[in-house]
């Protein structure tokens, strides 16, 4: 990517709210596979520290991706 490109401020917002939506989104979809495993995943995370049951933990961390949604639109 161009360097004018890649520093762009657009740019870069983009890649910021691509990060904070794309990892939680990630985490929810891909939980059944990893929660077999040892990967980190905030849903097994939110289980587990704070004794969540599966469908309680997917809707906080769903709440957070709408909440991210909403303050990064401003």
């Amino acid at each position: 990517m161009p360097e004018n490109i890649y520093n762009d401020e657009d740019v870069h917002r983009l890649r910021k709210l691509s990060s904070l939506l794309l990892c939680p989104c990630n985490d929810i979809f891909s939980y059944s596979k990893e929660a077999k495993g040892s990967s980190i995943n905030i849903v097994s995370m939110l289980m587990r520290e704070r004794r969540l049951s599966l469908r309680d933990a997917l809707d906080k961390e769903v709440g957070l991706l709408s909440a991210i949604w909403r303050w990064k639109r401003r």
